[in-house]
């Protein structure tokens, strides 16, 4: 009886420590979350002249440095103040960017003083990707409020997908069966004591269906700010069939026991322009054999071939291995960013450019401005749709995005939405250039023409009539004539 009392007693103790270091564990995971509350201020593209409309939202971060808090980008972009509070605590900290990338959706504070949080322990990143099937707790603050929630999902899927906040960059994912709330957005997803993501999306046209952004991703995004800055991603540049098809195979005359990709388009001004080729069959990359759906085994995880660009910085290499009209060819690529991409991205933070003169208001084309003003006109968006591929990708597009209501407008409405090519036979390839053509020309021609893609005909305004027009629009609207940003 003595003997199993003992047992019973050390059943119980065991037990008792098992709860409490459960209990320790949550209450340490709880000090390392807080609630970030942020003001923003946002600029109308619509009207680029206007003052701000303010506002405000509700995220999450965590602690993974001395100083250093994660979150969303999305959860700060914008943002006229920041302020930080933990769990179920009513103290605020004052807040700011310490870097910030758009492109991945990551974003790094610290707050002014750090004393407070001297103890509380960091959070650490487990090295290895979460396996599919198996279970994580996304932790946040979602619908705001001064306690933590706890959510617990399966991951049922690793892909490479777009990421919402910029618009147009795609990275890995990890899909998840746990919804990603208002609130919740920048808070860490755990596999036992190690973060394994970071919440950052949801899918509006399912439930329980939400994103967390993997390790490699934050890994990334750490390794590029050490030296003080933060680059952003390097791109390949191409684009690649995948070889499952047998008919599509033997068209090219790839054997059953090669496996690979079909690249179908190199990118002008990218990384690959002029050493892959359109046509190339990719069979390896940096010494790891490509499927036939273009993915590769990074670590025993199945991931695109595009992860490995993923993971590099500008001036870092990739090696290929490729057949090329039945030659077997080693190629090397180095890496650097993509000209002109940030044209289709959407834009934070930025006081949006403009130039007005005599009633017309000129914006650089661009994610912002288009969605704005819903520009639709044909050959504005063909233009801009293959601005990438054009000799100088690094050009501004101007648009003649807002015409004044006045009696000396009436009759150009037509050419709203429409893309400005040239000023008195002068090519416009910045919005600055613009200003500087118009001063110059107006003191030495007497008219000024001003030729609009998909017009035959050119806007034609009387030098001297348009000055006076234009000093009178301004007192009028009282506005600044002009706002460079670039």
């Amino acid at each position: 009886m003595i003997i199993y009392l003992i047992q019973r007693s050390a059943l119980f103790i065991g037990f008792i420590v098992t709860v409490f270091s459960s209990l320790t564990q949550a209450i340490s995971f709880e000090k390392s979350i807080v609630k970030i509350e942020v003001s923003t201020e946002n600029y109308d593209y619509s009207l680029p002249w206007a003052a701000p409309r303010f506002s405000g939202g509700i995220g999450t971060g965590f602690l993974i440095g001395k100083n250093q808090f994660l979150t969303n980008a999305h959860v700060v972009s914008d943002a006229r103040q920041i302020l930080i509070s933990a769990h179920n605590v009513d103290k605020k900290y004052t807040a700011k960017i310490k870097y910030i990338a758009h492109d991945c959706d990551l974003a790094l504070l610290e707050i002014e003083d750090f004393t407070d949080f001297e103890d509380v322990p960091v959070l650490t990143f487990k090295e290895v990707l979460p396996t599919l099937d198996s279970t994580v707790k996304v932790i946040g603050f979602p619908m705001g409020g001064n306690r933590i929630s706890i959510t617990k999902g399966i991951v049922s899927r690793i892909d490479f997908t777009n990421y919402v906040h910029s618009g147009v960059d795609s990275h890995l994912i990890l899909q998840v069966d746990a919804a990603i709330n208002p609130g919740n957005s920048g808070g860490p997803a755990f596999q036992g004591e190690e973060v394994v993501g970071v919440a950052f999306q949801g899918l509006t046209s399912a439930d329980n269906t939400g994103y967390l952004i993997p390790v490699p991703v934050i890994k990334r995004f750490l390794t590029d700010i050490e030296d003080g800055t933060y680059d952003g991603y390097v791109e390949l540049g191409i684009s690649y069939w995948s070889l499952e098809q047998a008919k599509l195979r033997e068209y090219y005359q790839i054997k059953d026991s090669q496996s690979g990709v079909l690249i179908s388009q190199v990118m002008p001004h990218g990384s690959a322009d002029g050493i892959l080729k359109t046509g190339d069959f990719l069979t390896k990359i940096d010494g790891i054999s490509i499927s036939n759906t273009g993915f590769i085994q990074l670590k025993g995880n199945p991931v695109p071939l595009y992860e490995l660009a993923e993971r590099k910085f500008t001036g870092d290499k990739l090696k290929f291995e490729l057949i090329r009209e039945g030659k077997l060819i080693h190629a090397s690529v180095t890496l650097d960013r993509l000209k002109g991409m940030d044209l289709y991205k959407v834009i934070y933070g930025e006081r949006p450019a403009y130039l007005f003169f005599c009633g017309l208001a000129f914006q650089p084309l661009n994610q912002n401005s288009l969605t704005a003003h819903k520009l639709s006109d044909p050959s504005l968006l063909q233009a801009y749709n293959h601005h990438l591929r054009s000799e100088n990708p690094e050009t501004q597009l101007i648009a003649l995005t807002h015409i004044e209501s006045d009696l000396s407008t009436t009759w150009i409405q037509d050419f709203k939405g429409a893309l400005l090519l040239n000023v008195n036979d002068i090519e416009i390839v910045s919005l600055s250039q613009l200003g500087q053509v118009i001063e110059e020309q107006s003191k030495i021609s007497s008219h000024l023409h001003f030729e609009f893609s998909g017009f035959d005909m050119p806007l034609i305004l009387d030098s001297k009539d348009a000055l006076q027009n234009h000093e009178r629009l301004l007192k009028k609207l009282n506005i600044a004539p002009f706002y460079f940003n670039s």
